[in-house]
Protein backbone atom coordinates (compact mmCIF):
# COMPACT_ATOMS: atom_id res chain seq x y z
CA UNK A 1 0.00 0.00 0.00
CA UNK A 2 1.31 3.24 -0.85
CA UNK A 3 1.53 5.47 2.48
CA UNK A 4 1.15 9.51 1.87
CA UNK A 5 0.64 12.05 4.30
CA UNK A 6 0.39 16.12 3.80
CA UNK A 7 -0.05 18.77 6.42
CA UNK A 8 -2.98 20.28 8.31
CA UNK A 9 -5.09 22.25 5.87
CA UNK A 10 -6.21 25.66 7.27
CA UNK A 11 -3.55 25.52 9.24
CA UNK A 12 -0.44 25.24 6.47
CA UNK A 13 -0.13 26.70 3.39
CA UNK A 14 0.82 23.08 1.87
CA UNK A 15 -2.03 21.43 3.37
CA UNK A 16 -4.56 24.00 2.00
CA UNK A 17 -2.42 23.98 -1.38
CA UNK A 18 -3.04 20.40 -1.31
CA UNK A 19 -6.72 19.93 -0.79
CA UNK A 20 -6.97 22.46 -3.35
CA UNK A 21 -5.14 20.37 -5.93
CA UNK A 22 -6.72 17.57 -5.19
CA UNK A 23 -10.39 19.37 -5.33
CA UNK A 24 -9.38 20.87 -8.89
CA UNK A 25 -8.02 17.28 -10.01
CA UNK A 26 -11.43 15.84 -9.10
CA UNK A 27 -13.28 18.29 -11.27
CA UNK A 28 -10.13 18.11 -14.08
CA UNK A 29 -10.38 22.07 -13.90
CA UNK A 30 -6.80 23.99 -14.04
CA UNK A 31 -8.52 27.43 -14.08
CA UNK A 32 -11.84 29.11 -12.50
CA UNK A 33 -12.60 27.03 -9.32
CA UNK A 34 -15.76 28.98 -7.92
CA UNK A 35 -17.16 28.22 -4.64
CA UNK A 36 -20.24 26.72 -6.03
CA UNK A 37 -17.71 23.57 -7.58
CA UNK A 38 -16.92 22.58 -4.16
CA UNK A 39 -18.93 20.26 -2.80
CA UNK A 40 -18.49 16.94 -1.41
CA UNK A 41 -20.87 15.47 -3.03
CA UNK A 42 -18.90 16.17 -6.69
CA UNK A 43 -15.58 15.29 -7.94
CA UNK A 44 -13.90 17.58 -5.71
CA UNK A 45 -15.43 16.18 -2.51
CA UNK A 46 -15.07 12.60 -3.96
CA UNK A 47 -11.18 13.28 -4.70
CA UNK A 48 -10.30 14.86 -1.27
CA UNK A 49 -12.29 12.18 0.83
CA UNK A 50 -10.34 9.18 -1.67
CA UNK A 51 -6.97 10.47 -0.69
CA UNK A 52 -8.15 11.32 3.01
CA UNK A 53 -9.04 7.65 2.98
CA UNK A 54 -5.51 6.75 2.99
CA UNK A 55 -3.75 9.51 4.85
CA UNK A 56 -1.21 7.49 7.43
CA UNK A 57 0.61 10.89 9.20
CA UNK A 58 -0.20 14.71 9.34
CA UNK A 59 1.46 17.91 11.06
CA UNK A 60 0.74 21.25 11.82
CA UNK A 61 3.51 21.87 8.83
CA UNK A 62 5.65 19.82 5.67
CA UNK A 63 8.77 20.36 7.45
CA UNK A 64 7.77 18.70 10.69
CA UNK A 65 6.60 15.72 8.57
CA UNK A 66 9.81 16.01 6.81
CA UNK A 67 11.82 15.34 10.06
CA UNK A 68 9.64 12.49 11.17
CA UNK A 69 10.46 11.26 7.52
CA UNK A 70 14.02 11.59 8.65
CA UNK A 71 13.72 10.08 11.72
CA UNK A 72 11.14 7.45 10.47
CA UNK A 73 12.89 6.49 7.38
CA UNK A 74 10.78 4.67 4.35
CA UNK A 75 8.70 2.75 7.08
CA UNK A 76 6.93 6.57 8.39
CA UNK A 77 5.40 7.52 4.64
CA UNK A 78 6.10 7.49 0.78
CA UNK A 79 5.06 10.83 0.13
CA UNK A 80 4.41 14.03 1.44
CA UNK A 81 3.14 17.27 -0.55
CA UNK A 82 5.46 20.22 0.38
CA UNK A 83 7.57 23.03 -1.53
CA UNK A 84 10.25 21.95 -4.14
CA UNK A 85 13.03 24.40 -1.56
CA UNK A 86 11.90 22.20 0.99
CA UNK A 87 12.91 18.94 -0.59
CA UNK A 88 16.05 20.51 -2.07
CA UNK A 89 17.15 21.76 2.04
CA UNK A 90 16.04 18.55 2.96
CA UNK A 91 18.13 16.15 0.63
CA UNK A 92 21.48 18.87 1.52
CA UNK A 93 20.85 18.87 5.65
CA UNK A 94 20.96 15.05 5.72
CA UNK A 95 22.79 13.93 2.69
CA UNK A 96 24.73 11.67 5.19
CA UNK A 97 22.05 10.00 7.32
CA UNK A 98 19.22 9.24 4.63
CA UNK A 99 18.56 5.79 4.25
CA UNK A 100 16.90 7.06 0.77
CA UNK A 101 17.00 10.65 -0.47
CA UNK A 102 13.39 12.87 -1.25
CA UNK A 103 12.73 12.99 -4.81
CA UNK A 104 10.58 15.80 -6.22
CA UNK A 105 7.27 14.81 -8.69
CA UNK A 106 5.92 17.30 -10.98
CA UNK A 107 2.09 16.13 -11.26
CA UNK A 108 0.82 16.85 -14.37
CA UNK A 109 -2.33 17.18 -13.41
CA UNK A 110 -1.41 20.61 -12.09
CA UNK A 111 0.71 22.03 -9.34
CA UNK A 112 1.04 25.61 -7.60
CA UNK A 113 3.61 27.54 -7.81
CA UNK A 114 3.95 29.51 -4.94
CA UNK A 115 5.20 33.89 -4.86
CA UNK A 116 5.68 36.14 -2.48
CA UNK A 117 3.54 38.74 -3.45
CA UNK A 118 5.38 42.09 -3.69
CA UNK A 119 2.25 45.21 -2.93
CA UNK A 120 3.28 48.93 -3.34
CA UNK A 121 0.56 50.96 -1.69
CA UNK A 122 0.67 53.63 -3.90
CA UNK A 123 -3.11 54.99 -3.44
CA UNK A 124 -2.89 54.22 0.22
CA UNK A 125 -3.18 57.99 2.29
CA UNK A 126 -0.36 57.67 4.63
CA UNK A 127 2.40 56.46 1.77
CA UNK A 128 4.27 59.64 0.04
CA UNK A 129 5.19 59.61 -3.28
CA UNK A 130 8.87 59.24 -2.81
CA UNK A 131 8.13 56.36 -0.93
CA UNK A 132 6.45 55.13 -4.13
CA UNK A 133 9.44 55.76 -5.85
CA UNK A 134 11.66 53.78 -3.35
CA UNK A 135 9.46 50.87 -3.93
CA UNK A 136 10.17 50.69 -7.38
CA UNK A 137 13.52 51.20 -7.45
CA UNK A 138 13.82 48.56 -5.08
CA UNK A 139 11.36 46.49 -7.15
CA UNK A 140 13.66 46.74 -9.86
CA UNK A 141 16.40 46.05 -8.21
CA UNK A 142 15.04 43.15 -6.74
CA UNK A 143 14.30 41.81 -10.34
CA UNK A 144 17.93 42.26 -11.69
CA UNK A 145 19.74 39.43 -12.96
CA UNK A 146 22.36 39.55 -10.13
CA UNK A 147 19.44 39.02 -7.53
CA UNK A 148 17.47 36.48 -9.33
CA UNK A 149 20.78 34.29 -9.86
CA UNK A 150 21.05 34.98 -5.78
CA UNK A 151 17.38 32.61 -5.21
CA UNK A 152 18.69 29.81 -6.63
CA UNK A 153 21.15 29.33 -3.87
CA UNK A 154 18.08 28.95 -1.56
CA UNK A 155 16.21 26.35 -3.98
CA UNK A 156 13.93 28.79 -5.42
CA UNK A 157 13.17 29.36 -8.63
CA UNK A 158 13.65 32.66 -10.13
CA UNK A 159 10.86 34.86 -11.75
CA UNK A 160 13.21 36.01 -14.21
CA UNK A 161 12.40 32.84 -16.29
CA UNK A 162 15.86 34.15 -18.71
CA UNK A 163 17.81 33.14 -15.72
CA UNK A 164 19.07 29.57 -16.32
CA UNK A 165 18.60 27.31 -13.42
CA UNK A 166 21.69 25.57 -11.63
CA UNK A 167 22.42 23.77 -8.34
CA UNK A 168 20.94 23.11 -6.20
CA UNK A 169 17.68 22.86 -8.31
CA UNK A 170 19.28 19.90 -9.97
CA UNK A 171 18.71 16.19 -9.45
CA UNK A 172 21.63 15.20 -7.01
CA UNK A 173 19.47 17.41 -4.62
CA UNK A 174 16.13 15.41 -5.45
CA UNK A 175 14.63 18.59 -8.36
CA UNK A 176 14.03 18.21 -12.06
CA UNK A 177 15.05 21.41 -13.46
CA UNK A 178 13.85 20.65 -16.39
CA UNK A 179 10.62 19.56 -14.98
CA UNK A 180 7.29 20.82 -17.09
CA UNK A 181 5.48 22.81 -14.58
CA UNK A 182 1.60 22.17 -14.87
CA UNK A 183 0.14 25.25 -13.00
CA UNK A 184 -3.15 25.28 -11.75
CA UNK A 185 -4.48 29.19 -11.05
CA UNK A 186 -4.82 29.62 -7.54
CA UNK A 187 -8.55 30.54 -6.68
CA UNK A 188 -9.91 33.41 -4.53
CA UNK A 189 -9.67 33.58 -0.66
CA UNK A 190 -13.73 32.33 -0.47
CA UNK A 191 -13.13 29.33 -2.48
CA UNK A 192 -10.20 28.06 -0.06
CA UNK A 193 -12.28 28.75 2.39
CA UNK A 194 -14.45 26.37 0.92
CA UNK A 195 -12.01 23.65 0.13
CA UNK A 196 -11.16 23.71 4.07
CA UNK A 197 -14.95 23.12 5.25
CA UNK A 198 -15.64 20.41 2.16
CA UNK A 199 -11.94 18.66 3.89
CA UNK A 200 -13.32 18.98 7.06
CA UNK A 201 -16.73 17.30 5.97
CA UNK A 202 -14.72 14.29 4.41
CA UNK A 203 -11.48 13.51 6.06
CA UNK A 204 -11.71 10.55 8.37
CA UNK A 205 -13.19 11.23 12.47
CA UNK A 206 -10.15 10.52 15.27
CA UNK A 207 -10.47 8.66 17.83
CA UNK A 208 -8.72 9.77 20.61
CA UNK A 209 -8.18 9.09 24.34
CA UNK A 210 -6.96 12.26 26.68
CA UNK A 211 -4.46 10.43 29.50
CA UNK A 212 -3.73 13.40 31.35
CA UNK A 213 -1.69 13.14 35.23
CA UNK A 214 -3.36 15.14 38.02
CA UNK A 215 -1.18 13.45 40.59
CA UNK A 216 0.03 15.88 44.04
CA UNK A 217 3.07 16.62 41.90
CA UNK A 218 0.60 18.82 39.17
CA UNK A 219 -0.79 21.12 41.96
CA UNK A 220 -0.52 24.80 41.58
CA UNK A 221 -0.26 26.45 38.22
CA UNK A 222 0.78 23.38 36.35
CA UNK A 223 -2.98 22.07 36.88
CA UNK A 224 -4.39 25.39 36.41
CA UNK A 225 -2.48 25.83 32.73
CA UNK A 226 -2.69 21.61 31.65
CA UNK A 227 -6.86 21.83 32.29
CA UNK A 228 -7.36 25.15 30.19
CA UNK A 229 -5.39 23.42 27.91
CA UNK A 230 -7.08 20.14 27.32
CA UNK A 231 -9.84 21.19 27.37
CA UNK A 232 -8.88 23.92 24.71
CA UNK A 233 -7.93 20.80 22.93
CA UNK A 234 -11.44 19.27 23.07
CA UNK A 235 -12.45 22.56 21.46
CA UNK A 236 -10.23 22.23 18.31
CA UNK A 237 -11.08 18.55 17.41
CA UNK A 238 -13.68 18.10 15.14
CA UNK A 239 -17.37 17.06 16.32
CA UNK A 240 -17.41 13.49 14.33
CA UNK A 241 -14.09 13.03 16.45
CA UNK A 242 -14.49 10.29 19.31
CA UNK A 243 -12.60 11.19 22.84
CA UNK A 244 -12.21 9.24 25.64
CA UNK A 245 -11.06 11.55 29.08
CA UNK A 246 -8.91 9.40 31.04
CA UNK A 247 -7.35 11.14 34.33
CA UNK A 248 -4.81 9.24 36.53
CA UNK A 249 -2.78 9.21 39.70
CA UNK A 250 -1.91 6.69 41.77
CA UNK A 251 -5.16 5.20 39.63
CA UNK A 252 -6.49 5.33 36.60
CA UNK A 253 -10.15 7.14 36.38
CA UNK A 254 -11.73 6.50 33.13
CA UNK A 255 -13.94 9.12 32.65
CA UNK A 256 -16.60 10.49 30.17
CA UNK A 257 -16.10 9.17 26.33
CA UNK A 258 -18.39 9.40 23.03
CA UNK A 259 -18.25 11.91 20.21
CA UNK A 260 -17.31 15.59 20.37
CA UNK A 261 -20.88 16.58 18.70
CA UNK A 262 -22.27 15.36 21.86
CA UNK A 263 -20.72 14.60 25.01
CA UNK A 264 -17.71 17.94 24.26
CA UNK A 265 -19.22 20.19 26.29
CA UNK A 266 -19.66 18.15 29.25
CA UNK A 267 -16.22 16.85 28.98
CA UNK A 268 -14.59 20.34 28.83
CA UNK A 269 -17.03 20.98 31.87
CA UNK A 270 -14.96 17.46 33.86
CA UNK A 271 -11.58 18.70 32.57
CA UNK A 272 -11.60 22.12 34.65
CA UNK A 273 -12.88 20.55 37.24
CA UNK A 274 -10.13 18.24 38.04
CA UNK A 275 -7.72 18.36 40.88
CA UNK A 276 -4.37 17.44 41.66
CA UNK A 277 -3.45 14.88 44.31
CA UNK A 278 -1.98 11.46 44.86
CA UNK A 279 0.63 9.51 43.59
CA UNK A 280 1.57 8.63 39.65
CA UNK A 281 0.59 5.58 37.21
CA UNK A 282 1.81 6.79 34.57
CA UNK A 283 2.21 3.88 32.89
CA UNK A 284 -1.08 1.49 33.89
CA UNK A 285 -3.23 4.92 32.13
CA UNK A 286 -1.08 4.73 28.96
CA UNK A 287 -1.35 1.09 28.63
CA UNK A 288 -5.40 1.20 29.59
CA UNK A 289 -5.65 3.95 26.99
CA UNK A 290 -3.62 2.08 24.46
CA UNK A 291 -6.36 -1.07 25.03
CA UNK A 292 -9.46 1.26 24.62
CA UNK A 293 -8.04 2.11 21.25
CA UNK A 294 -7.26 -1.50 19.82
CA UNK A 295 -10.92 -2.20 20.85
CA UNK A 296 -12.03 0.28 18.32
CA UNK A 297 -9.61 -0.30 15.34
CA UNK A 298 -10.85 -4.69 15.80
CA UNK A 299 -14.41 -2.37 14.91
CA UNK A 300 -13.58 1.01 12.85
CA UNK A 301 -10.28 -0.63 10.94
CA UNK A 302 -9.03 1.88 8.95
CA UNK A 303 -11.88 3.94 8.55
CA UNK A 304 -10.51 6.41 11.16
CA UNK A 305 -7.51 7.57 12.96
CA UNK A 306 -6.19 6.81 16.64
CA UNK A 307 -4.11 8.54 19.04
CA UNK A 308 -3.40 9.01 22.49
CA UNK A 309 -2.64 12.51 24.06
CA UNK A 310 -0.45 11.91 27.61
CA UNK A 311 0.13 14.68 29.67
CA UNK A 312 2.88 14.13 32.82
CA UNK A 313 5.31 15.94 34.91
CA UNK A 314 6.40 13.10 37.52
CA UNK A 315 7.98 9.90 37.61
CA UNK A 316 5.69 6.51 37.57
CA UNK A 317 5.50 5.36 40.84
CA UNK A 318 2.84 3.70 41.09
CA UNK A 319 2.26 1.78 37.78
CA UNK A 320 1.81 -2.99 37.63
CA UNK A 321 2.84 -2.14 34.12
CA UNK A 322 6.99 -2.04 33.38
CA UNK A 323 8.06 0.54 30.46
CA UNK A 324 9.58 -2.79 28.77
CA UNK A 325 5.79 -3.97 28.64
CA UNK A 326 4.18 -1.15 27.42
CA UNK A 327 6.59 -1.09 24.73
CA UNK A 328 5.96 -4.78 23.48
CA UNK A 329 2.71 -3.98 23.78
CA UNK A 330 2.55 -0.69 22.25
CA UNK A 331 5.64 -1.51 19.32
CA UNK A 332 4.22 -0.99 15.57
CA UNK A 333 3.56 -4.44 13.74
CA UNK A 334 5.04 -4.59 10.28
CA UNK A 335 3.14 -3.05 7.74
CA UNK A 336 0.81 -1.07 10.04
CA UNK A 337 2.50 2.46 9.11
CA UNK A 338 -0.05 4.33 11.16
CA UNK A 339 -1.42 2.55 13.68
CA UNK A 340 -1.72 4.56 16.82
CA UNK A 341 -0.29 7.87 17.40
CA UNK A 342 1.12 8.69 20.84
CA UNK A 343 2.23 12.62 21.44
CA UNK A 344 3.84 13.09 25.04
CA UNK A 345 3.46 16.45 27.24
CA UNK A 346 6.05 16.82 30.14
CA UNK A 347 5.46 19.83 32.31
CA UNK A 348 8.25 21.23 34.67
CA UNK A 349 11.81 20.64 35.24
CA UNK A 350 10.62 16.96 37.21
CA UNK A 351 8.87 15.48 34.13
CA UNK A 352 10.63 12.34 32.88
CA UNK A 353 12.16 13.47 29.91
CA UNK A 354 14.03 10.13 28.86
CA UNK A 355 10.59 7.77 29.54
CA UNK A 356 8.20 10.50 28.28
CA UNK A 357 10.44 10.37 24.67
CA UNK A 358 10.99 6.96 24.45
CA UNK A 359 7.34 6.17 24.83
CA UNK A 360 6.38 8.66 22.29
CA UNK A 361 8.63 6.92 19.73
CA UNK A 362 7.15 3.81 20.95
CA UNK A 363 4.29 4.16 17.55
CA UNK A 364 4.87 6.11 14.42
CA UNK A 365 4.65 9.72 14.20
CA UNK A 366 4.71 10.12 17.77
CA UNK A 367 6.64 13.64 19.44
CA UNK A 368 7.57 14.21 23.12
CA UNK A 369 6.72 17.86 23.42
CA UNK A 370 8.64 20.09 26.51
CA UNK A 371 7.09 22.37 28.25
CA UNK A 372 8.60 24.63 30.82
CA UNK A 373 6.44 27.35 31.60
CA UNK A 374 2.92 26.15 32.04
CA UNK A 375 1.08 29.08 29.96
CA UNK A 376 2.38 27.12 26.75
CA UNK A 377 0.41 24.66 27.65
CA UNK A 378 -2.63 25.44 25.12
CA UNK A 379 -0.28 26.04 22.97
CA UNK A 380 0.88 22.74 22.54
CA UNK A 381 -2.35 21.07 22.82
CA UNK A 382 -3.48 22.92 20.05
CA UNK A 383 -0.39 22.06 17.56
CA UNK A 384 -1.22 18.56 18.48
CA UNK A 385 -4.83 18.85 17.87
CA UNK A 386 -3.69 19.23 13.74
CA UNK A 387 -1.93 15.93 14.01
CA UNK A 388 -5.49 14.27 13.47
Amino acid sequence: MFHFGYAYVGESDVGTQTAVLLCMMGLEKTTGLTVGDVQTTNGCGQAIADVENNIVHRGTSSPLILEAMRSGGPEYLDAVTTYEKNVIGFNRANQDNLREPLVAVYPQDGTVIADHTFAIMDRAPWVTEDQVKAAEMFRQFLFTTAQQELLLGYGLRPADRSVKLGPPIDTASGANPAANLATLQAPDVLVVDQVVDIWKDVKKPANIVLVFDKSGSMQGEKITQAVNGAAEFVGEMDRKDWLFWLPFDGEVYPGIQGLNSEIGEQLQIDIRSTTARGGTALNDAIARAHQILEERRKVQGDTARYGIVVLSNGQDGNSKTTLPVLEEMMRSTEGDRAGIQVHTIGIGEDADDQALTKIAGFTNGGRYWKVKDPSTIAAVYKRISKYW
